[in-house]
């Protein structure tokens, strides 16, 4: 499942742009854990990101005000460096973690991504089937 490219899912590209950016720094985040077992640090990386992934989630879960919510994602897309989908609609997320009533969208937006990850590679490979799928029912 391509969920970015599933249109009846959003309500607004904001919420499209904001999954992409928070799944880009995932991306970021889970390659900083992979070089530090590389360094010779002492878990595996399964677990490092297990960890992260617990962490992230919980933080998301205490984050119950919007100066809270506001305040981790931006550190936490900080720590995840300068990606291009958070560089290119930085507006738009910005709007939707500050907004007075949507900042609850956003928690729940980030969750989702957190639960719906995938490596780019894994998105192209499910995508490229999809689209494989659809051609041979278009062919029957």
């Amino acid at each position: 499942m391509e969920l970015i490219q599933e249109q009846e899912m959003w309500d607004t590209e904001s919420e499209r742009y904001f999954v992409e950016a928070f799944w880009e720094i995932l991306a970021s985040l889970y390659a900083q854990e992979a070089k530090a077992v590389e360094r010779g640090g002492s878990r595996k990386v399964e677990d490092r990101l297990d960890d992260l992934n617990e962490d992230i989630r919980r933080s998301l879960m205490r984050a119950k005000t919007r100066v809270l919510l506001r305040g981790y994602l931006a550190e936490l897309f900080a720590k995840g460096g300068r990606q291009p989908a958070l560089v290119q609609n930085r507006a738009e997320i910005w709007k939707l973690m500050d907004h007075p009533w949507e900042w609850k969208r956003a928690r729940d937006l980030a969750l989702l991504a957190l639960a719906t990850y995938q490596s780019k590679e894994k998105r192209g490979q499910a995508q490229a089937q999809s689209s494989r799928s659809s051609e041979k029912g278009e062919q029957s």
